[in-house]
């Protein structure tokens, strides 16, 4: 694909609002002598511009290549996975295509909730058998297909795997896929100028997955292991506008897409990437945050039992029996937690990094590693902040930037730092 820089609209930090006060002061002040002159300018330059059209030239074409309809860019979204059976519809024409082949199988004018079943060395769809891997349902038109019953946009992919059971992915636009995505991570009724930062943010995340998983069958998958994504049934107005608005627009460091994570809030401080995972991009490293105190994620408490900590560690495979107390290590930068530790009987010390003790613990009690304990007995009070691993985007924080008029450059520019905005071209 190409790229092109994209320049900001505001690039002195001048709102189109502080200017066009601006020019109307001017104006009210100029004499009538400088005024005439200004218009006497104006219509010279209209003047020019007509003797440009008479000879079949506009400004745009003279710097401008002309312009051609946007080609969709495709990405394949795991939707189903493991499944005995499906119920597959298409209200409207559709053709049904050999994955491996693209041979045309069937060609009609609708499905209606026909059941898809693997065997063996098949699938079967309704009355229809076909002894392949996988088919590829293509709606003609605007016709949405359906999978139990929830309506996708563009193609569905349907597989058989050697288990006999069915993966279904579906091929869409990455801007229709946003689409999808957005309501199910942030709420439509928030500023439009944040959801236009989770769109980028979004845009950005998923193309960087594709082309990490650009050897496998899909490049991303509809739950948390990458984003969230509902279909037509997650689609909202002022969310789809959001993508709209920014269409095209990703996240790069010197001409490359980084992984683009975000979290629900970051409770004061953003993480550097490189602490939890291998990454060590510049717009990862981790920055201050004082917007997302209106979260009702902003701090939080949790209480349960060293017993049950005990028996959840031991089935995650720590030597923790018997152990009598737990403690927290020393908190990094941006005050998260990096270890654990719990004494057990034998007098030894086991560490456990504090990534993994939320993971095993569970996020919705543990909703972050920037927390700390308090033992009373064999009870655990944990008082913390923030939800989520905290690289990135803070999404309560794009919230409050938002609130407080900030564009979506700016709140990009704030999470991100050091990142460049570009406009990708197919």
């Amino acid at each position: 694909m190409n790229l092109a820089r994209f320049t900001p609209l505001d690039p002195e930090n001048t709102t189109f609002q502080d200017r066009g006060a601006c020019a109307l002061e001017l104006r009210q002040k100029r004499k009538p002598w400088l005024r005439d002159r200004c218009l006497t300018g104006f219509a010279f330059i209209a003047l020019f511009f007509l003797f440009l059209y008479s000879l079949g030239m506009s400004p745009r074409a003279m710097d401008e290549p002309p312009s051609t309809p946007d080609r969709p860019h495709y990405i394949r979204v795991v939707i189903l996975e493991g499944q005995a059976n499906v119920k597959l519809s298409v209200k409207g024409g559709y053709q049904l295509l050999a994955l491996d082949t693209d041979e045309m199988l069937l060609e009609g004018k609708t499905i209606r909730r026909a059941a898809c079943t693997a065997m063996p060395h098949g699938l079967i769809l309704g009355r229809h058998t076909f002894s392949l891997s996988g088919f590829r349902i293509h709606p003609l038109g605007a016709s949405p297909v359906y999978v139990n019953s929830k309506a996708y946009r563009g193609d569905m992919d349907i597989v058989r795997q050697a288990d006999k059971t069915i993966t279904v992915i579906n091929r869409v636009d990455l801007e229709e896929y946003l689409k999808g995505v957005l309501r199910a991570e942030v709420s439509p009724w928030w500023p439009l100028e944040a959801l236009k930062a989770q769109a980028v943010t979004a845009r950005t995340f998923a193309l960087y997955q594709q082309r990490q998983n650009g050897h496998k069958a899909y490049d991303v998958t509809a739950n948390v292991a990458s984003q969230l994504y509902g279909g037509m049934s997650m689609e909202r107005r002022r969310t789809s506008r959001a993508v709209n608005e920014t269409r095209g627009i990703v996240l790069m460091e010197g001409g490359v897409i980084f992984p683009a994570f975000y979290h629900a809030c970051c409770g004061g401080h953003t993480e550097d990437a490189s602490r939890l995972w291998n990454i060590t991009a510049g717009p990862l490293k981790g920055v201050s945050c004082r917007f997302c105190g209106r979260s009702p994620y902003s701090f939080w408490h949790y209480k349960t039992t060293l017993q049950g900590i005990v028996r959840r560690l031991e089935e995650s495979g720590y030597p923790v029996t018997g152990s009598r107390s737990i403690h927290t290590g020393p908190a990094d930068d941006s005050g998260r937690l990096q270890e654990l530790y719990l004494d057990t009987a034998q007098d030894k010390t086991v560490r456990i990094p504090a990534k993994n003790f939320r993971e095993i613990m569970g996020d919705r009690g543990i909703k972050s590693t920037r927390f700390q304990i308090k033992v009373s007995g064999d009870t655990v009070f944990f008082e913390g902040r923030g939800w989520g691993h905290g690289v990135g985007l803070c999404q309560w924080g794009a919230f409050g930037m938002a609130q407080e008029g900030r564009t979506y450059e700016e709140i990009l520019q704030h999470y991100y730092a050091g990142a460049e905005l570009v406009r990708m071209e197919n």
